[in-house]
């Protein structure tokens, strides 16, 4: 059971593998024989051990990103180490833009990171907010407390899912923006998302529009970009998905339930070739394109020509009358229950993700549009608008930064071709971080969780070495990130760990018990955060492999390998969760451990620290 070969075949390659050891071991033979392994998966030691690629030290790190961030290139992507210091630099350099009189926009993933990012542009005496869309909504109260500030944050964000302008359409009306009920002055949702400044910090929902918008104002004018106040520098902070996935659960009713609110001509240039997806969707097959969709409704050739270039003259327009939006939510801020007016306010955004998804798709008519998944669920899913957005932005006059510490330049490629520069900066870690790989071939998260519930019998044994070594090294911080269901138990193991819980080891419980302190997290929900910098012992607890009818799904509408996108996604999720650890500048000593099986060990490609 010790041999790789039972994680590669299932139970069949289990009872096949053990059945040709244990004949090998009657006949006299003194090794067993391995079957079924190609070169990549032959025993450790018959495989050649790959050589570190040059790393930069930590000293050399800061120049290099700078560098890179000051090409003169208008496009260019960092793909650098986590914790490298990539977004002190990308600060920096906005703040040398401001100073040279341009305009910037910092996108992040998150509300805490747009605060933190706002944070520390004060601190370089940059004047920055985020005041569009969901930026603000989530802005969490003066006491302290995790409701957020903005009294009616679900319509807000319902409001930016529809493309429209939370601070001007909702704010305008809302009681609270003088006279806060929680705070008794000024709603600080508000207060602190002026719209005039220098550098916006906004998040990834709105980054297509944002673009779309700074084109047409660059276009407007484009020998004097400042009198147009046009964002002439915009830096992506970690990744943006390059694809979109809106599913069709509900789609008929919600567009039946408003296409009269559509402005007349996007209904007339919508509807039939959204009527064909909905009605071929149901009988449809798993990558069937836009352009097999609508023929398979009876459409001549013709015809599919007609009502692509009818969805294609959509793009980037307007889908609402004006004042819809304003007046739905003018609706939730009155008097009065609200909930019918959510309800509208979620259909109205339903249906902007249809017919934007529509409109995408229809840019690339031949690519793998309809995913059914495993439960029969069907989705759309195509490049996300904001790829499309990017080299228009460019052209106009625009300058692009992505800073990505898992940027895959396989999609890129496939989505920009040659049209950026990519700059792969690899920094060595701080001698006093040590990394340690532990083969266990349960790693894949259906090997340990069955039916959403983790399997005792298989984590205890890796949760007892964690404790082990926690102990043997005298760790007093101990951070284990795995996938959700095993995070989950083991946080409510944390919150009463004198119940008994079969899959906790007498060891791990003592150590707790002792005062040892476990920071639990789950992958997906790990990026950019620091909450396990200080730890002395960080353990990757299992594979991240993505869902893989998803990940297929994904490839195909980027055009690439799906087995590279799938290996790729799951390979950037652990990196970013060693990060964690921050161990270019570790100032102090810490073990980082993954736990996972052969065939996603840590490849010095992909992790150079790990080469050794």
């Amino acid at each position: 059971r010790r041999c790789g070969v039972i994680d590669r075949d299932g139970a069949d390659g289990e009872r096949h593998a053990l059945g040709t050891i244990d004949s090998a071991m009657r006949a006299g033979k003194r090794r067993p024989r391995w079957p079924d392994l190609d070169a990549d998966e032959a025993p450790p030691s018959s495989r050649p051990q790959p050589t570190a690629p040059p790393m930069l030290a930590p000293s050399e790190a800061s120049a290099a990103i700078s560098a890179a961030l000051r090409s003169p290139a208008a496009f260019v992507v960092a793909r650098t180490t986590p914790g490298a210091g990539k977004s002190a630099e990308a600060r920096a350099a906005v703040r040398d833009h401001v100073l040279a009189g341009g305009r910037a926009a910092f996108i992040v993933p998150t509300h805490d990171l747009a605060e933190q990012t706002t944070a520390m542009l004060a601190l370089l005496d940059v004047a920055a907010s985020a005041p569009k869309g969901v930026a603000r909504v989530h802005l969490k109260i003066l006491d302290g407390t995790e409701m957020p500030a903005c009294l009616h944050a679900e319509a807000a964000e319902l409001l930016a899912r529809c493309g429209a302008r939370a601070r001007q359409d909702l704010c305008s009306g809302c009681s609270a923006r003088e006279q806060h009920p929680r705070t008794g002055g000024p709603c600080p949702a508000y207060a602190a998302g002026t719209t005039r400044s220098d550098v916006v910090v906004l998040q990834q929902a709105v980054l297509a529009s944002f673009l779309a918008e700074q084109t047409a104002k660059l276009a407007a004018n484009k020998s004097s970009p400042r009198e147009t106040e046009a964002t002439t520098l915009v830096v992506i902070d970690e990744n943006v998905p390059p694809t979109t996935t809106t599913a069709l659960a509900g789609a008929r009713l919600a567009f039946q339930e408003t296409r009269k609110k559509l402005r007349s001509g996007v209904l007339e240039n919508i509807e039939d070739v959204m009527l064909a997806i909905l009605a071929q969707a149901e009988r449809g097959t798993d990558g069937a394109t836009l352009r097999q969709l609508i023929a398979a409704a009876g459409g001549t050739t013709g015809y599919v020509e007609v009502i692509l270039g009818e969805a294609r003259s959509l793009d980037g327009a307007t889908l609402w009358p004006v004042g819809l939006h304003t007046n739905l939510a003018r609706s939730v801020t009155g008097d009065g229950p609200h909930a019918d007016a959510i309800d509208r306010l979620a259909l109205v955004a339903r249906v902007t993700a249809l017919c934007e998804a529509i409109v995408d798709a229809a840019h690339d008519p031949d690519q793998p549009l309809l995913r059914v998944d495993e439960a029969g669920g069907k989705h759309l899913v195509t490049r996300a608008r904001w790829t499309r957005r990017v080299l228009p932005y460019i052209d106009a006059g625009g300058r692009v930064r992505i800073l990505d510490a898992t940027a895959s330049e396989v999609a890129m490629r496939a989505l920009w071709g040659e049209r950026f520069d990519f700059h792969k900066l690899d920094v060595a870690y701080s001698p006093l971080a040590v990394l340690r790989y532990r083969e266990w071939q349960r790693g894949a998260r259906g090997r340990h969780v069955t039916d959403g519930s983790p399997d005792a019998d298989r984590l205890r044994g890796p949760l007892r070495e964690i404790a082990i070594t926690a102990s043997e090294r005298g760790a007093q911080r101990v951070g284990v990130i795995t996938d959700k269901p095993t995070a989950e138990a083991l946080r409510a193991w944390l919150e009463a760990p004198d119940d008994p819980d079969e899959m906790i080891p007498n060891e791990l419980a003592a150590l707790v018990a002792a005062g040892v302190t476990l920071q639990v997290g789950h992958y997906g929900a790990q990026r950019g955060l620091d909450t396990w910098a200080g730890c002395d012992l960080l353990v990757t607890l299992g594979d991240p492999w993505p869902n893989l009818g998803a990940a297929r799904a994904e490839a195909a509408a980027l055009g690439i390998d799906p087995a590279t996108w799938a290996r790729e996604q799951a390979e950037a999720e652990l990196v970013q969760a060693w990060g964690r650890a921050r161990a270019v500048h570790r100032k102090d000593p810490v073990l980082v451990m993954h736990f996972g099986a052969r065939v996603l060990r840590p490849r010095p490609e992909v992790a150079p620290q790990w080469a050794s």
